[in-house]
Order: structure tokens, then C-alpha cells, then sequence
């Protein structure tokens, strides 16, 4: 099969999914990648981190992307996304060297619930009323180093933590969608560093020997010598048992390997006389 078909079809239903719904394509692209790569026989304990990292690189171009076009707008505000670039490149980055550390069930687990809370968002519009300000740089560091760690681990561009929280913030929707997408640049950028510095070693499961490369080593075995020898091991090691009980006694049959023994002289019977 051609690979690369397979890759540009995700690449493919990704875009057309994120685009129609609006979704970061972490929660499409890593599940479908898990898949190529499991049809492709790589390790399964590699096969989840292989997966968040081509998300998170994949994410790197189309952030470049989308950040472009909402500057274009006026929508990033730049000094939020510096003070929360640190944080986000320090989270990304520890999360994706954490992941090597992680389980692969566990790595499993914690994208399986990321991708339910981003759901039962998206679907029930859930997002904390604006009921405070922006903290400081202390705090903005630590909301980004939480972000970049969720954001890593779901190969995921933030948005769907940085919007809730820019929001909390009164931060004005717009502003917050447009900052979240700038966001998305150092997170992906960091992500990615951090998994290409993991050690995936490619231990492709063999593939059966077919029955074509399999005939000369059987034809090699199956000899009419070895067939011989065989025979001779099985017929030596043999044991007869007499499972029927009779009354007669059996019959011993001495061994091949036994002396023989002498001919018992039986004197020959009179010849019967006849009566005139």
C-alpha cells in the first residue's frame, strides 16, 4: 500500500473537519495516525507518541497559517501572547520529554478525556462567565505552562483551553480567539522540539515467512534420509500394549536384536501299520 496516499487523505478529511467544525485537527489527526501507523506493524508502545508528535508538527505549519490571518484582522493581542509564551513553551516542551515516560494506555487515557472535555465544550458552548481581570506575569506564566502541557499532550493548538480562560479574563471573544491562535505557534514550535528529541527505535514487526520462501527449508528437512532416520527412532522407541484381555497367552515376540535359538529335534511320528 502507498503511504503517502493514506497521509494526504488524513491530511485531507483534517482539514475539511476542522474547517467545517471548527475543531483543532489534534482530536482527528492523532487518531487516524494511530491507525496508519498500527496498519503499518511500528511498535505499539511507540505508535501513541509517534502520533502526538506529527500532530504537533503538522500543527506547527497550520498555526503559522491561521495566526497570519487573524493578525491580518487585528485580533492577536501580542502582549498577552508574550507573557504567556514563556510558560507555554516551558509546559509544551516538559510534556512532550514527559511523554517518553508515560504508558502508552496512560498517554491513551489522558487524549481520551482532553478530547471529552474539548466535546462537551464545544457542544454545550460551556465558557466561564468574565468575572475577573488578567493576572500578572506569574499567573499568565503558570496559565500557559498548564495550556502547554494539555495542549502537548493532545497535539492540539490550545484554543480550546486558551479561549475559556482569555474569557474569564474579559478578554473580549474576538481578541481571545485571534490571542489563542497566536498562542498556537509556541506551543507546536515547543511540542514538536520535544518529541523529535524522544528515541523511537523502528522495530517493524516481521512479517510471517510466506509459503514460496518456506519450501526450501521444508524440502531442505523433508529427505529421504531424514525421513529414514526418523522412522527408524520412532519404530525403536515403539511400545506395544495388549489392551483386549484373552484367555490364551500372548505371543512374546523376542526382540530383533535377541540370539536365536536352536531347533528343538521332534522324533518323527511311527508310520501307522496296516492289517491284512
Amino acid at each position: 500500500m502507498e503511504w503517502w496516499l493514506a497521509y494526504l487523505g488524513i491530511g485531507l478529511a483534517v482539514g475539511f473537519l476542522a474547517g467545517l467544525l471548527g475543531i483543532g485537527g489534534g482530536a482527528i489527526t492523532v487518531p487516524l495516525l494511530v491507525w496508519a501507523f498500527g496498519a503499518q506493524a511500528l511498535p505499539a508502545e511507540h505508535v501513541m507518541r509517534l502520533a502526538l508528535g506529527t500532530s504537533m508538527a503538522v500543527i506547527f505549519f497550520t498555526s503559522l497559517s491561521s495566526m497570519r490571518a487573524y493578525q491580518q484582522r487585528g485580533a492577536v493581542d501580542w502582549s498577552i501572547v508574550r507573557a504567556m509564551a514563556p510558560g507555554i513553551l516551558a509546559g509544551s516542551f516538559g510534556a512532550a520529554l514527559a511523554a517518553a515516560y508515560i504508558p502508552t494506555r496512560g498517554l491513551a487515557v489522558v487524549f481520551t478525556v482532553l478530547a471529552l472535555y474539548a466535546a462537551v465544550q464545544m457542544l454545550f458552548e460551556l465558557r466561564p462567565p468574565p468575572s475577573r481581570k488578567l493576572p500578572g506575569a506569574a499567573g499568565l506564566f503558570a496559565a500557559g505552562a498548564g495550556i502547554g502541557v494539555a495542549s502537548s499532550l493532545f497535539a492540539a493548538g490550545g484554543a480550546f483551553l486558551t479561549v475559556p480562560f482569555l474569557a474569564w479574563c474579559n478578554v473580549p471573544i474576538r481578541r481571545a480567539i485571534g490571542t489563542a491562535a497566536g498562542n498556537g505557534f509556541p506551543i507546536a514550535l515547543a511540542g514538536s522540539a520535544g518529541y523529535v528529541l524522544l528515541k523511537v527505535v523502528d522495530r517493524r514487526q516481521e512479517a510471517p515467512v510466506s509459503l514460496e520462501e518456506a519450501k526450501p527449508l521444508i524440502v531442505r528437512f523433508l529427505t529421504y534420509d531424514q525421513i529414514r532416520d526418523l522412522l527408524e527412532k520412532l519404530r525403536a522407541r515403539a511400545k506395544v500394549e495388549v489392551m483386549v484381555k484373552t484367555d490364551t497367552p500372548a505371543l512374546v515376540v523376542p526382540p530383533a536384536d535377541a540370539p536365536k535359538a536352536a531347533p528343538n529335534s521332534v522324533p518323527a511320528a511311527p508310520a501307522p501299520t496296516v492289517k491284512k
